[in-house]
């Protein structure tokens, strides 16, 4: 028994550990939504996924091929493959989801966190349930607050935690929880439930982790020294209100400003890029090298919805080890 959990392990290392190393990016796959009224949070997308390319040469591709598209929402994508989440699953069972390799969700077992690895090979999927969590890595808080969503960043697998200064983390080496904690200045435990996101330096693909602060776009990266926050030395500090004032609407005065609108996440496509949420007023990519602030609108009004999906093409190797 010991030997076949040695084997499934190991072999969900190999999975998880594959690198984009022959992969070109191909554009974002995102899920429109309404803009909501000002001062709300935008509900869960009912529209079926949609493909931005990243240039015009870019392949422009579709999910219309997927019977009963408009069940599913987007869950993650991985070397060249999505994996797509049954709107019905509000828990963790395999039988909801359309699977792309590796597919990675977390489920919390009792009171700790267990992963679950998908494979796709010869038309059928598997599913391998990893080991527990170790005892420290206890969840003590309500798992409404755990996003189902992981991030991939520098080697290991993140799920954000709303109202709470740690992020669940998941090395793709050991195969080891942890908790990662967020440098103190990036969490109040009050005024929003997304205030930072971890995500990769686009430059070197270091552990980042970055918050909109006071009309300031504030990215951390991991070290030490007198100016350490949890872990934490700040990388990049650079102040956006000047790029802001391009929102039609989005108030003048900085406290609801800072109330308004949050940093949605990092571009995981590396492009330089982060995406910022607002409350009625739009969604937006600031590119952290030209400065530039762009509107995530579609054609018909709509604005992109969460998450926003890098899409690579397929490692030139091929294969689904």
């Amino acid at each position: 028994m010991a030997t076949v959990a040695n084997h499934s392990a190991a072999m969900a290392r190999r999975c998880l550990s594959r690198r984009l190393l022959s992969s070109v990016l191909l554009g974002h796959f995102h899920q429109p939504e309404p803009v909501p009224p000002v001062g709300t949070r935008p509900d869960k997308p009912l529209t079926v996924p949609a493909f931005e390319p990243l240039t015009a040469s870019s392949p422009r591709l579709s999910l219309d091929f997927v019977p009963n598209l408009s069940h599913f929402s987007l869950y993650d994508s991985h070397l060249g493959l999505l994996l797509l989440r049954h709107r019905n699953c509000d828990d963790f069972n395999p039988r909801l989801f359309l699977v792309c390799d590796p597919a990675v969700c977390v489920a919390v077992d009792c009171d700790r966190p267990r992963a679950w690895v998908a494979s796709y090979r010869d038309g059928e999927v598997r599913w391998r349930a990893l080991p527990r969590a170790s005892r420290d890595v206890a969840v003590e808080f309500d798992i409404h607050w755990l996003e189902y969503l992981p991030v991939r960043a520098a080697g290991s697998l993140y799920w954000h935690i709303c109202y709470n200064p740690c992020a669940l983390a998941l090395d793709v080496a050991t195969l080891r929880f942890s908790f990662l904690r967020v440098p103190a200045h990036m969490f109040d435990g009050v005024t929003t439930t997304h205030k930072c996101r971890i995500g990769e330096m686009p430059d070197d693909g270091r552990l980042c982790v970055g918050s909109v602060e006071k009309q300031e776009l504030m990215v951390c990266v991991r070290g030490t020294g007198d100016r350490s926050d949890n872990g934490w030395v700040v990388e990049r500090h650079v102040r956006i209100a000047k790029a802001l004032r391009g929102v039609p609407g989005l108030p003048k005065d900085s406290f609801l400003r800072h109330y308004y609108l949050w940093m949605r996440d990092f571009d995981a496509g590396r492009t330089g890029k982060v995406f910022i949420g607002t409350m009625g007023f739009g969604i937006f990519s600031y590119d952290l090298n030209t400065g530039e602030l762009k509107s995530l609108a579609t054609e018909d009004g709509m604005q992109y919805g969460h998450p926003i999906l890098p899409y690579f093409s397929a490692p030139a190797n091929g294969g689904s080890d």
